[in-house]
């Protein structure tokens, strides 16, 4: 066990706020069971968590890693604790370095208690703590958030690539403003960020890319998806300030990969998908996954219309048989659309993948098993014949981490078409 208290530094956002470290250590050991034998299914129900935090992983050096977390003081608990008048959250983290997720050994692991007086105003809370990782290995990082006056926690893996010093964590992505890292790989409008390569000094190569993707075929239906070009639609470079750091505003919709090594297909990519990204908020964007539930005639039909928000107003009060319950049926419709937004995107909105496609039509599954290269959803109960359960396989994509392709068959032709069709009777799929 070792002690860690030069090994966290937190930042403040907003307005300051005072965080005390009571406690940090360190050992090594094994967990109960592997992480692949978890049912992280909780992990796609945003609705029913209570906290949402964010991280964000940097490779500082060779042997040590940063992982940067962020929460919001709003969904803490603050309460006065004995012998003192103050409210204050508590707040526990936990994390634990392991091989991947078929493995139970503990490479490092480390707990942080930490306490935030209340303030009125409500703030993101912000910092890092270090951790041991080398060079040339690859891991998943557990990390367990804890509100421990509500007694409530959040669970996150994370992948730790540090197989060489090309890949996206070698990078970290900065506020141009506030000079704390950026959570998220979307950008807005002209938004104005600061990019840092773990070695100083480093011209930074980027490769445009403006694409458009089709939609993901039915779950039972051949995959229609076209190989990559990946001769860029444009090629600059970035020149590291004295600081070395990049300042780059991101004025065109599409996505931007960033590279110190263009010998390597590895590198940070940013994507700028649109100024409402994850929410839907737009008419033709509440139009675009009604392909889901129509067929490619009466989409079309749809399409060619020219008012589009009558049109999508006009088909859920079709299917609710009302506006009471087509207002309901498009919060949960749409809901499930930014949720997948929120879990799934790449470099695709998450929306239009293929785990969006069965999230958005079947809802959050129930049971969620991950491994290293694949993810189980299972609608219902396990191993139970009227269960449903659909794999998809992780892709190995320079762009991001998060590309996974549906396992499709035959027999989910039934289940979708009974699904969809729920959908147009008013009725929400998977909703008990």
């Amino acid at each position: 066990m070792r002690n860690l208290s030069n090994h966290i530094v937190l930042f403040f956002l907003f307005f300051y706020c005072s965080l005390f470290i009571s406690r940090l250590s360190s050992c090594s050991g094994s967990n109960s069971q592997s992480a692949g034998n978890q049912n992280l299914s909780n992990n796609y129900k945003a609705e029913k968590e209570i906290l949402h935090p964010t991280y964000t992983v940097f490779h500082r050096t060779g042997t040590t890693s940063e992982l940067h977390f962020k929460l919001n003081s709003k969904e803490l608990l603050y309460s006065k604790q004995a012998g003192n008048e103050i409210f204050t959250a508590r707040i526990k983290i936990h994390y634990k370095l392991i091989s991947s997720y078929e493995t139970r050994d503990i490479i490092d692991s480390a707990t942080v208690n930490l306490s935030d007086p209340f303030s009125n105003t409500p703030k993101d809370i912000i910092g890092k703590i270090d951790f041991s990782a080398t060079f040339t290995n690859s891991y998943l990082l557990q990390i367990d958030i804890a509100d421990v006056n509500r007694n409530v926690s959040a669970k996150t893996f994370i992948n730790i690539d540090k197989l060489n010093h090309s890949a996206r964590q070698n990078f970290i992505v900065l506020s141009q403003k506030k000079k704390t890292p950026i959570f998220r790989n979307n950008t807005g409008m002209d938004e104005y960020l600061q990019i840092k390569y773990r070695t100083p000094g480093e011209k930074l190569y980027v490769r445009y890319y403006h694409r458009e993707f089709p939609l993901p075929s039915p779950p039972f239906a051949t995959s229609n998806m076209m190989p990559f070009e990946y001769r860029a639609d444009r090629l600059f470079t970035l020149q590291p300030d004295e600081k070395d750091t990049v300042g780059f505003k991101f004025s065109d919709p599409g996505f931007y990969h960033i590279q110190a090594d263009t010998f390597s297909k590895e590198g940070l990519t940013l994507y700028r998908f649109g100024n409402d990204f994850p929410y839907i908020r737009k008419p033709e964007h509440l139009l675009e996954p009604l392909r889901y539930l129509t067929s490619k005639q009466e989409f079309e039909a749809m399409m060619a219309k020219k008012n589009i928000k009558a049109v999508v107003d006009s088909f859920w009060v079709a299917a609710g048989g009302s506006h009471d319950r087509a207002r309901e049926l498009v919060r949960k419709f749409y809901n499930r659309i930014e949720n997948c937004n929120q879990f799934f995107s790449s470099y695709l909105e998450g929306w239009r993948t293929d785990r969006g496609l069965i999230y958005i039509v079947y809802g959050p599954p129930n049971i969620v098993y991950k491994s290293s290269d694949s993810e189980n959803w299972v609608y219902g109960v396990e191993n139970n014949f009227n269960s449903l359960s659909f794999t998809f396989l992780k892709v190995i994509n320079p762009f991001t981490d998060n590309d996974y392709r549906l396992e499709r068959n035959q027999t989910y032709r039934t289940s979708w078409f009974s699904a969809v069709d729920m959908w147009r009777q008013g009725r929400v799929y998977a909703e008990k």
